[in-house]
């Protein structure tokens, strides 16, 4: 199955044409094009049929997480405030599955 257009990017047909190719370019220097075969085989195989829907992906890109005993879960007493900041961490799944 091709790939739409729309997929694994910041921009859309109804974006201005520069900016289509200047972001296409971005993109394509940052590795999309490497990974939207896994991107189509993640999303056809395992969205929605996985338990470990972003953990099967990491696996599928060769990233490994980590997470040491002391540092996950996060505690902080109750009468501090805690801020969590992210950066996408579940677009691609949730966009797709």
């Amino acid at each position: 199955m091709a790939v739409r257009s729309e997929e694994l990017s910041y921009v859309s047909r109804r974006d201005p044409l520069w900016k289509r190719w200047a972001m296409r370019g971005i993109e394509d220097l940052s590795g999309r094009r490497a990974l939207l075969p896994i991107y189509q085989r993640w999303k056809h195989t395992v969205a929605g049929a996985s338990p470990r829907l972003m953990g099967d992906l990491l696996d599928m890109i060769g990233t490994r997480l980590d997470l040491q005993a002391q540092t996950w879960p996060i505690t902080a007493p109750p009468e501090l405030p805690l801020v969590i900041v992210a950066n996408h961490p579940f677009g691609i799944g949730t966009a797709s599955a």
